[in-house]
């Protein structure tokens, strides 16, 4: 039974690495994050297995051109808006502390591809397992609600994903996937699932994150439709028609999320809350993000980089001391890192993902009742992606799904004709390529992180040891600068400047680093210097008040005039006396 099932078996292990992957708390007990780098290094190590075996078995493998050229385009794009980032490197790891650079997204699009040549009955047997792993997340939570198991990351019920909202999104959008499950078992097997999404609830009700009870809730509006199927009316028409009504009407959905914080009481619970009307400041940011680089983004992660240039007046004004990194929310974030390329790849791809659905339906390729659970599970996540963060493995889950269905509608069993076969190796080269690029960024990243929590494990312990530090490329600025700063600081200004020179040549737009050159400078007595860094400082982070202060201490002391001004309008808009420096 183990041989015949060894490939749903081998994917299941895999996922549970991937979600329950962490840092135990008693290693590198100072370390600020063991959760997502060790989700990044899983999703790497998982997805060159999957390339590993798509490539060995190529041969079998005739997948329609048009699913390989979508996945093709999308790879392309996401590389070029890397490539014209303000950091490449950063762009391919992912510079917001979850790690959703060009390199994870490369990685989900291999386990799509895995997905999509997997069998039903293996599929099914696969979910099974996907979902025991998130039931087992679920539980681990509960465990450390009422203290029985300790784990890093924030308090409260974060389990392996250190964070309440990731935690809640991650369960409650994968419920949906037990309605398919319900449709493939025989009743026996049914009734072990009652309780298990009854205790996988209740870990949502003690995380008590809203956007998981707004997952549940669509679940049981898609579930009521299900029931009352018979009584909607269907109407003849062709795939084309129904594929393009179906994308339409999943673009417009996901907009109207996007206008939710600005309806205000309009829309009930949600309208109100202040964490939506924040989120709605971070998704004018994005669309400010958007319009200055419209083609090709900001680049992959770079949201963070970009979020205090256009941020508006009135997010500084309400929530001064809010920074993000991250757009919270799938269509924001990839609207304004990847430009309009990424949003049409990513709705052609949505536009393959419905028109896969309805082929399947149309030729009952799998029962409709698991078609539809599947569907609804696919509802739900994109519904919750649109506005929250979303995590490795629950991202992992959804492509594995998406993979599948295109597969099924797509994928032939039928060896290709010598015709076909450029289709064929076309994904093999996509593979080889995507794989072995993920390879190298991940050694690199993860020697990266060994090397710095070491580091900052010593630094922690005696702040007086003398740390041999050197800016690494793999360590993007958001998340790291401030520690590796620190660690510096101890040796000197020599140093800190040297790793501060070496920070902002790799990404000038990390903003801590060009505060820290203008004050070495400003303190050297090295105007003109200092004058590239609040130049800079002006146009990158034009809201801080420390930029703010700092760019008027050089216009003082190097009589500039025209920074003076513009300095001085500037506090003018945010409604603050502005300081007179003598």
């Amino acid at each position: 039974m183990l041989k015949r099932n060894k490939l749903a078996v081998l994917s299941g292990l895999l996922f549970l690495m991937l979600a329950l992957g962490h840092i135990p708390v008693n290693v590198f007990p100072y370390a600020f994050d063991k959760n997502a780098p060790v989700h990044l290094l899983s999703l790497i190590i998982i997805s060159t297995l999957y390339a590993i075996y798509i490539i060995t078995n190529h041969r079998k493998l005739n997948i329609n051109g048009k699913a390989v050229g979508l996945v093709i385009f999308l790879a392309l794009v996401l590389l070029a808006s890397a490539w014209q980032s303000p950091d490449f490197f950063g762009s391919l790891v992912g510079d917001a502390g979850r790690y959703t650079g060009a390199v994870s997204l490369l990685a989900l699009l291999i386990v799509a591809i895995f997905h999509a040549q997997v069998n039903s009955n293996q599929f099914k047997k696969i979910v099974l397992l996907y979902s025991l792993v998130v039931f087992a997340v679920s539980v681990i939570g509960i465990l450390q609600e009422f203290d029985l198991y300790e784990l890093p990351g924030d308090s409260g019920v974060t389990s392996t994903l250190g964070n309440l909202d990731f935690f809640s999104a991650f369960v409650a959008t994968s419920i949906p996937l037990f309605f398919y499950l319900f449709s493939e078992f025989k009743s026996k097997i049914k009734l072990v699932f009652i309780p298990i999404i009854a205790i996988e609830i209740y870990s949502i009700y003690l995380s008590g994150a809203l956007q998981g009870y707004v997952d549940l809730g669509i679940l049981g509006i898609g579930i009521a439709i299900f029931l009352v199927r018979k009584w909607i009316p269907r109407f003849k028409s062709s795939l084309n028609f129904r594929t393009f009504i179906g994308t339409t009407s999943i673009v417009i959905w996901l907009e109207g999320i996007f206008l939710m914080p600005f309806l205000g009481t309009f829309i009930p619970v949600l309208g109100s809350d202040v964490q939506v009307r924040i989120r709605g400041q971070f998704w004018l940011a994005a669309t400010n993000q958007f319009f200055h680089k419209p083609l090709l983004g900001v680049g992959p992660d770079q949201y963070g980089h970009y979020y205090e240039k256009f941020r508006t007046i009135d997010s500084v004004n309400e929530y001064p001391t809010i920074l993000a990194n991250d757009a919270h929310s799938s269509t924001a974030q990839s609207m304004a890192t990847l430009g309009i390329l990424g949003v049409i790849a990513f709705t052609l791809l949505i536009a393959l993902l419905i028109r896969s659905i309805l082929i399947v339906y149309d030729n009952r390729i799998i029962a409709r009742a698991s078609l539809y659970g599947l569907s609804l599970y696919l509802f739900v996540y994109l519904s919750n992606a649109t506005i929250s963060p979303i995590t490795l493995p629950n991202k992992f889950l959804f492509w594995s799904v998406a993979g599948f269905l295109v597969g099924k509608a797509y994928l032939s069993s039928i060896t290709p004709a010598p015709h076909q076969k450029l289709n064929s190796r076309s994904l093999v080269a996509f593979l080889l390529i995507a794989a072995s690029l993920n390879v190298f960024v991940g050694v690199n990243h993860a020697i990266a992180q060994y090397q710095f929590m070491s580091n900052w494990e010593k630094f922690a312990k005696d702040q007086k040891t003398e740390i041999v530090v050197v800016h690494n490329k793999f360590l993007p600025c958001t998340m790291f600068y401030d520690y590796l700063s620190r660690i510096i600081n101890s040796q000197g200004n020599q140093a800190l400047e040297k790793f501060s020179l070496d920070q902002v040549a790799s990404n000038e737009r990390c903003v801590n680093a060009q505060i820290t050159l203008a004050k070495l400078n400003y303190n050297k007595g090295d105007l003109p210097a200092m004058k590239k860094n609040v130049y800079l400082l002006t146009e990158i982070a034009p809201n801080r008040s420390e930029v703010l202060s700092l760019a008027g201490v050089y216009a003082s002391k190097a009589k500039d005039k025209e920074l003076f001004d513009k300095v001085t309008r500037q506090y003018v808009k945010l409604g603050i006396t502005p300081l007179v420096i003598p």
